[in-house]
């Protein structure tokens, strides 16, 4: 089992790889996701899907990789995570059937410009992609910066305590228990 780790925006993506292996159905990939603390990821935006493209599957051999991406029998499809499609990237012909399915990054290491696919969800795939969003980092306060909030009354004032998003996040790396799910 390989893996690798990159931060990218305040989310930590990892991506799963075990090429000896048969192989990950979408809910075993998604169970090691969530064991870790994870979920399989969801892809919001264009510079999204081109980062992890380019940092987290620069050197993976061509596959697909489980994302976040699933739906019912005549629904629409949604992010695992809850969240809404607001923008998608379907292969030609992918992601237009009626019956249920999960969605797969497709990776072709010979050119830069991957899509999704929609696969049947007790298939296996290589590998896959876990997101963790992280808190938002900003440097502590000092003489150039003086974070103020305004009161109920209009008055501004220095807030009793530091907010909760200038603590500073931990590296991205590859949790533990994910590794140890996939090990056992």
């Amino acid at each position: 089992v390989t893996g690798s780790a990159v931060d990218h925006r305040g989310h930590c993506y990892v991506s799963v790889v075990d090429p000896a292996s048969n192989g990950f159905t979408f809910e075993e990939a998604r169970g090691a996701c969530e064991a870790a603390g994870m979920t399989l990821a969801s892809i919001r935006a264009p510079d999204q899907e081109s980062f992890i493209e380019t940092n987290l599957l620069r050197s993976a051999a061509t596959a697909k990789y489980w994302i976040g991406a699933a739906k019912e029998p005549g629904t629409a499809w949604t992010w695992i995570d809850g969240l809404r499609f607001f923008w998608e990237d379907w292969e030609t012909d992918q992601g237009a059937e009626e019956t249920a399915a999960c969605g797969a990054l497709s990776h072709d290491s010979s050119h830069a410009l991957d899509g999704w696919t929609s696969e049947d969800c007790q298939s296996t795939q290589p590998g896959f992609i876990c997101l963790k969003d992280t808190e938002l980092a900003v440097p502590e306060a000092t003489g150039l910066f003086k974070l103020l909030v305004t009161t109920a009354d209009g008055r501004t004032a220095a807030p009793d305590e530091p907010p909760l998003w200038s603590t500073v996040r931990p590296p991205c790396s590859i949790p533990v228990p994910l590794l140890d799910a996939l090990r056992g």
